[in-house]
């Protein structure tokens, strides 16, 4: 405030913006966080939300503790013509002490519309961050290349994702108050499909040289639909102010969006410049088919559940031109 203000008048100006709340917002703490460059006292703001006090808390289980995977892959690589072969990979991870938010002092049942009316405490709810979740993935790839001879290469590739997890990375209001459980009490019942990738993927690319010095290139990708829950209705089933991630009574990524198909391709010519110089003439279309992928679904429990909303982009083409030199 450049002098003009002393910290106490300072605060009361401050706390004059909330005349009604049931306590200070803004106070001095003359206890600063470990590591801070503020060596006597600092500002804290006290939010506030359905009850009086600090409604929230957020804390880290074991600041010392990191995640880790064990992770195993083993191929095999087999030519089967002139600049042809085929291969098959396997992958099988297992990582352990992911992060994941639950609240730690909830009620089994909540009686209260607060969740600071909830905790068998009486303290504030504490959305702990806690060493407890876990992610098992085996996946499965099928490979043909074909590399560069006659004036082609190509490579196909076919991908199976099998992945179980027990937390949910969706995102539910409000925003910032988000926990990783549909029942912060009952974390086990969150074990089940990773919402995180389609079971299946396919993806084709190749480039031709065509006559005149023309470069064609292209990628086709097709996957399944990617799993995703139905919306918990605008419920708070287990009273700590975050609706569910899911509604009661269906399964973990128990639903799939429609299918992914995309087709890029790229049409380019280089031409010399003389010396070290060099200019290409470039052509570009993305999504060919203009197909209506999804990108934002309907989640309500419904007949209409899994509808596209929302697609991604349609058809773009692109010019483009660049010089080297």
């Amino acid at each position: 405030t450049g002098g003009r203000h002393t910290p106490t008048s300072a605060l009361a100006i401050l706390n004059g913006f909330f005349p009604n709340a049931a306590h200070e917002q803004f106070v001095w703490d003359d206890q600063p966080p470990a590591g801070s460059i503020l060596k006597d006292r600092h500002l804290v703001f006290k939010f506030r939300t359905a009850g009086p006090g600090i409604s929230r808390v957020t804390t880290l289980q074991h600041p010392t503790r990191t995640p880790y995977t064990r992770s195993f892959n083993a191929g095999v690589q087999q030519e089967i013509a002139h600049n042809l072969s085929v291969g098959v990979d396997f992958f099988v991870r297992r990582s352990r002490d992911l992060l994941a938010g639950r609240v730690i002092n909830l009620r089994p049942q909540p009686i209260a519309a607060s969740c600071l009316g909830n905790t068998v405490d009486g303290r504030p709810c504490n959305n702990q961050l806690q060493y407890i979740g876990f992610l098992d993935s085996n996946v499965m790839t099928l490979s043909v290349n074909k590399r560069l001879s006659n004036r082609y290469q190509f490579l196909a590739n076919y991908t199976y994702t099998d992945a179980v997890d027990n937390f949910s990375t969706l995102r539910v209001p409000p925003k910032g108050g988000e926990t990783s459980f549909l029942f912060s009490n009952q974390p086990d019942l969150d074990i089940g499909r990773s919402l995180n990738t389609p079971n299946h993927v396919f993806v084709l690319s190749g480039l031709l040289q065509a006559p005149f010095g023309i470069d064609v290139a292209g990628i086709l990708k097709s996957s399944s639909g990617s799993p995703f829950n139905a919306s918990g209705g605008g419920l708070d089933s287990d009273g700590d102010e975050i609706f569910d991630n899911r509604l009661i009574g269906t399964k973990k990524g128990e639903f799939e969006t429609d299918k992914f198909f995309s087709v890029d391709m790229r049409a380019s010519k280089k031409f010399g410049l003389g010396a070290s110089r060099s200019a290409m003439l470039m052509f570009e279309v993305f999504n060919l088919t203009n197909r209506a992928n999804p990108f934002r679904v309907n989640t309500a429990f419904g007949p209409s559940i899994g509808q596209n909303i929302e697609p991604t982009h349609g058809r773009e083409i692109q010019l483009g031109f660049r010089i080297d030199f």
